[in-house]
């Protein structure tokens, strides 16, 4: 299950107040309950290995924005192939929670998706392009956050800030220990004004970078290590970051380097 999304419910009981979403090896979207005090629940809400199969890209990323209320959940999906056809060629990006909705077309070398909404419009970011040389970042209005963050290509292993408003890409130094395509995670500490990114450094383990964003001249922090978190992250695993407002912690899921388990840990914010 590499695509993790994590968010907090408030009008959930505090054992059981994260929803932590993720895809089967069986193309199908999943929920796991976790605690945002005391211990996890071990609640799991899954299609049965004998079910029918899903349509969701089971390496897809996964992300989430609310929109006029509704929470909604985006991933790649299988397009439906030609009669004859048997290769893919391209992934749908789509909504897949609460409803299935393909908005745009993806390219199939790049698993990354991202959205945002700023309560008017939700935007979704994707890869397009075949060609290793020449790929491209693209956005669409899917139902009508200017930035979004991604990795540079080759040697070249910088996160870049994009500002959908200005068209500019600025690179992040302080993620120069980035693994290649390394997973990326947003949290915004809404009432300090302070924005943590995490991502993998070459070594498989957890990194933090932050700023404060109510500052128009603050600069993303030197990238640090995450206290007291020392298992390494599965290369094929997404990062899953849920804000806990009310506990002022960030809380952390991923899967792990040779375990299918998925690691819960909290770090208090700054």
């Amino acid at each position: 299950m590499p695509g993790i999304y994590a968010f907090q419910a408030p009008s959930a009981p505090p054992d059981r107040d994260i929803q932590v979403y993720y895809n089967t090896a069986r193309y199908n979207l999943a929920v796991s309950l976790k605690a945002s005090v005391g211990q996890d629940p071990g609640l799991n809400y899954a299609a049965l290995s004998t079910n029918r199969k899903g349509v969701i890209v089971d390496t897809s990323q996964l992300d989430s924005t609310v929109h006029n209320g509704i929470r909604l959940i985006v991933g790649l999906t299988f397009p439906e192939l030609p009669d004859g056809t048997t290769d893919y060629t391209n992934y749908d990006v789509s909504i897949v929670s609460p409803m299935y909705m393909p908005v745009a077309t993806a390219s199939i070398k790049s698993k990354a998706v991202a959205v945002c909404s700023d309560g008017e419009q939700a935007w979704a970011f994707y890869i397009t392009g075949n060609d290793d040389n020449n790929l491209t970042l693209s956005y669409i209005t899917v139902l009508g956050g200017p930035f979004v963050y991604y990795q540079g290509r080759d040697e070249n292993t910088l996160i870049y800030e994009f500002n959908q408003d200005t068209g500019a890409a600025v690179p992040i130094k302080s993620t120069n220990d980035a693994i290649p395509a390394t997973p990326i995670s947003i949290a915004l500490d809404e009432t300090g004004g302070r924005l943590y990114m995490y991502y993998t450094d070459k070594a498989h383990k957890v990194r933090r970078i932050s700023r404060l964003i109510k500052d128009s001249g603050s600069v993303w922090s030197p990238s640090s290590d995450v206290h007291g978190l020392t298992t390494a992250v599965s290369p094929s695993s997404q990062l899953g970051v849920a804000a806990i407002a009310n506990r002022r912690e960030n809380h952390i899921l991923f899967v792990p380097k040779n375990s299918s388990s998925l690691v819960h840990f909290k770090e208090p914010w700054l």
